[in-house]
């Protein structure tokens, strides 16, 4: 166990121990917050990040910890990406352990994400467990404190938005056999003063899966490939790809026929068949025509002028039909004119 996971586990929130503090968890009311949309995208990442880890430590899972990226629009929050996060245990001022992530490295990432994905922004934290500790508060209170930090004061940093109220997700990696909902969380920060004792919590925010044609794309493939368990399962876009190549091949082969009779007609090695002869010659006269040199450049050049010559008739119809409207009105509004002129005489 490393010492993130031996710290993890030093203290449960809501237990009974006389460390947990005032933090407890509570369900989500109607009115705290709207639910969030979250993107395959972000599971995948964290489950590849948990995989990799354990698969690192010889089979031992550990605790991982990582940023999640979206846009957030309001109290409506969407999900899209999310990272690793470097992060080492130290010391604080009173000689505890405590769990720091390293702020310029987070800095160098967001700035790199950001250059690449410019929309999306920085909403909380992931990390994988069955429960929280006291630990992912101190975390947290890291986060929130986030923009103070001397990394984000320069220039560099100045696109960069930093949410006030970071989400985080906890995602269990050792679920149920047989459950039906996904094994991870989403939390939000609450705070409140009840009777004169400030009490913090994680209020449980309730979430739904969204997703875009790429990403069902590649979780369709990835549920199928992966969980067929080593028999010959494929996903719907490679049967769909070994279809098209298998078209492919079996043009080129018969093309490789015909050429090859062709070659031993014309060296005189088989002899000619006539008809054979006509049903290849009407064959290659549907083939578009092509001089030497040329891969149909000049003939995609050439739709591509009749395209814009049908455009530029359109426009100029339209634009005819509007001067043939301001020719009709004109007169009307000439003789009105000349009706109040002769009536001021």
């Amino acid at each position: 166990m490393s010492k993130i996971d031996k710290l993890m586990d030093v203290v449960r929130i809501g237990g009974d121990d006389e460390g947990a503090g005032p933090v407890v968890i509570e369900e989500a009311t109607d009115g705290s917050a709207s639910g969030v949309k979250l993107h395959p995208l972000v599971i995948i990442n964290i489950s590849e990040h948990f995989t990799r880890i354990r698969s690192q430590n010889d089979g031992a899972g550990q605790t991982v910890l990582g940023l999640l990226l979206g846009v957030q629009s309001g109290r409506h929050v969407e999900l899209f990406n999310s990272f690793e996060m470097v992060a080492e245990v130290v010391a604080d001022a009173d000689g505890k352990p405590l769990i720091q992530f390293e702020a310029e490295f987070l800095k160098d990432k967001l700035l790199q994400f950001k250059e690449v994905f410019p929309k999306l922004d920085l909403l909380g934290w992931y990390c994988t467990g069955t429960e929280l500790t006291a630990q992912h508060l101190e975390i947290h209170t890291q986060m929130l404190s986030l923009g103070d930090s001397v990394y984000f004061k320069d220039s560099e940093t100045k696109n960069l938005t930093l949410s006030e109220a970071p989400l985080l997700l906890l995602l269990d990696p050792t679920p149920r056999p047989h459950a039906r909902e996904l094994p991870l969380r989403i939390f939000e920060h609450h705070i409140e003063i009840v009777g004169n004792v400030q009490k913090t919590s994680f209020v449980t925010l309730g979430y739904s899966l969204a997703s875009e044609e790429a990403e069902r794309i590649g979780v369709d493939h990835i549920a199928k490939v992966s969980g067929s368990g080593g028999q010959d399962k494929a996903s719907e876009v490679s049967i769909y790809l070994d279809t098209q190549r298998g078209a492919v091949v079996m043009l080129q082969q018969r093309i490789k026929i015909i050429r090859n009779y062709l070659r031993d007609v014309r060296d005189g090695k088989l002899e000619r068949n006539n008809e054979l002869l006509r049903l290849l010659s009407a064959l290659c006269s549907r083939l578009p025509i092509t001089t030497d040199g040329d891969s149909g450049g000049a003939s995609f050049l050439e739709n591509a002028n009749d395209s814009m010559l049908v455009s530029y008739l359109a426009m100029v119809t339209k634009g005819c039909s509007a001067i043939s409207e301001v020719l009709d009105k004109f007169p009307m509004v000439h003789d009105k004119g000349n009706r109040r002129s002769r009536a001021f005489y």
